[in-house]
């Protein structure tokens, strides 16, 4: 019995057991975030503008069918699982994926032609979610975080990350995140050459990868020569600009447009006191929409209590990205579409850790 006690006792006290306790817990937030993100918008199902039945056949709206890596990889994949000789049709089968028993807003979770598609794409959401959960520890943990706050910070974010989606939201957030936090991690750690491959990836996925670049500079440049910096910058960009002209051919003939012009109507709007009153439905209850007042209040709360612990190079990331964002936020976004400041992201998550951090030498002292 002792023998039988002690065993235990290692076990639990293992860096495995440590693993699997993390990674239980952020499946679990994963899983939460992506119920919430389902409940909220499903993936868009029955709008011809842009539902996820006309981003896998490219016939939705400009800009939508723009963010194209998902919809292209669920298509080859809708090939491949529906062959009833496949193996992994008969795989794919058994897992639980049929959205439509979970979520009443999946009305197209069965559609002939599109159903594994559909769950493909269901499933990358929540696997999204996942991984930007590791990234953004992983790099909190290299930037000198520790354990508290490099799993609470990432887990706070992600499980806000539905009310975040305020107005609107796709299934191509969630791996927006997650390209923004491993080309973060990338930097931070010098690996240049997979910077460069993960941009083509990153701006398939979403034209934003583009404007993100530059945010990078304080980033790069805090271990390379300023040539270095702006040559790895320069291709990077090229690379994104290459990306985003080849998918602007492809659908040029689609319906839409490049840009939508907002920014007459959200002047009238921010200047409107009853926007920062607004609710939604999140989670299945009442709770802020956008620009909510209890919102602002927590973004200047974080902002304040976090700025001591946030070394200047992420500050000049951050700054960086507000600069780039905004503009683009107010004059091509609806009013209080948070998702669209989504270059301010994982920065967001950096101040968030600080003002744990902050909080907990606080409670401490």
């Amino acid at each position: 019995m002792r023998k039988t006690n002690h065993l235990i006792q290692s076990f639990a006290s293992s860096k495995l057991a440590s693993w699997l306790l993390l990674l239980g817990f952020f499946y679990t937030i994963a899983a939460a975030s992506h119920a919430g993100f389902m409940s909220k918008y499903a993936l868009r199902d029955g709008d011809a503008t842009f539902s996820v039945v006309n981003m896998v056949d490219g016939t939705a709206e400009r800009p939508f069918v723009y963010r194209h890596l998902i919809p292209a990889i669920a298509n080859i994949g809708q090939q491949l699982v529906s062959d009833p000789n496949s193996s992994v049709f008969s795989q794919f089968k058994k897992l639980k994926l049929d959205a439509s028993q979970n979520f009443t807003r999946a009305t197209q979770a069965n559609e002939s032609g599109y159903e594994y598609a559909y769950r493909l794409v269901y499933l990358t959401n929540f696997v999204a979610l996942f991984i930007s959960l590791l990234l953004l520890r992983a790099l909190l943990i290299r930037l000198g975080f520790g354990q508290l706050e490099s799993v609470l910070a990432p887990a706070a974010f992600i499980i806000a990350f539905p009310y975040i989606q305020s107005i609107g939201g796709f299934f191509y957030d969630s791996v927006e995140l997650a390209f923004f936090a491993a080309a973060l991690l990338l930097a931070v750690q010098g690996r240049l050459i997979a910077l460069l491959v993960l941009t083509v990836f990153a701006t398939l996925n979403k034209e934003s990868f583009l404007f993100f670049l530059p945010t990078l500079y304080p980033i790069l440049r805090e271990n390379n020569t300023l040539k270095k910096t702006l040559i790895v910058l320069a291709v990077a960009v090229l690379i994104a600009v290459i990306v985003k002209a080849y998918l602007q051919h492809r659908f040029q003939a689609n319906a839409g447009s490049e840009m939508y012009v907002q920014f007459f109507d959200n002047m009238k709007a921010y200047l409107n006191p009853f926007t920062y009153l607004r609710n939604e439905t999140t989670y299945g209850l009442p709770g802020p929409s956008g620009f909510f007042i209890t919102t602002i209040a927590m973004i200047v709360i974080i902002a304040q209590r976090g700025k001591l612990a946030v070394n200047s190079v992420w500050k000049q990331h951050f700054m960086i990205a507000l600069i780039i964002n905004m503009p683009l936020f107010i004059a091509f976004c609806v009013a209080g579409e948070l998702r669209n400041l989504s270059m301010l992201y994982v920065g967001s998550v950096v101040f968030i850790a600080a003002a744990i951090k902050m909080t907990h030498l606080g409670v401490k002292n």
